[in-house]
């Protein structure tokens, strides 16, 4: 009977220390890249709504000009780059796009082709292990 319950102790305990070691570390997703229209407006980083065309910040974040009319950065209070917004056509047209800041709100505007281009970080997985904490 000893011998049975020695047995049992023994593979639990190998079980439990190789299962300790089997753990993996969560893959970093990559940054997407997309046109913001209603249907990907749920895809924005916090802090950011999409209605009628424009993009408005909310408490806490703000934008950031990039050098040569290269796009704009969404900055949350961690001065950490949430998203990044572009204003240029879509499917191939070609149009003069503008992008304006009027305090909170960012529009695209020129052609009927124009609109935001974003690409969103995903969390890095620091920042994902402390929102578990």
């Amino acid at each position: 009977m000893k011998q049975y319950i020695l047995l049992a102790f023994s593979i639990s305990f190998f079980t439990l220390t190789n299962a300790q070691k089997m753990k993996t570390t969560p893959v970093q997703k990559p940054a997407k890249t997309f046109i913001v229209n209603a249907a990907t407006a749920k895809d924005l980083p916090s802090g950011i709504t999409f209605i009628n065309n424009k993009i408005t910040l909310k408490s806490g974040y703000k934008f950031e000009q990039l050098p040569n009319n290269g796009g704009v950065n969404v900055v949350n209070a961690k001065a950490i780059i949430t998203g990044t917004f572009e204003c240029g056509c879509s499917g191939g047209a070609t149009a003069s796009c503008t992008m304006t800041i009027l305090g909170n709100t960012l529009y695209c505007q020129g052609g009927t082709c124009c609109r935001f281009i974003t690409t969103v970080d995903s969390p890095k997985i620091s920042d994902m292990q402390m929102k578990q904490n």
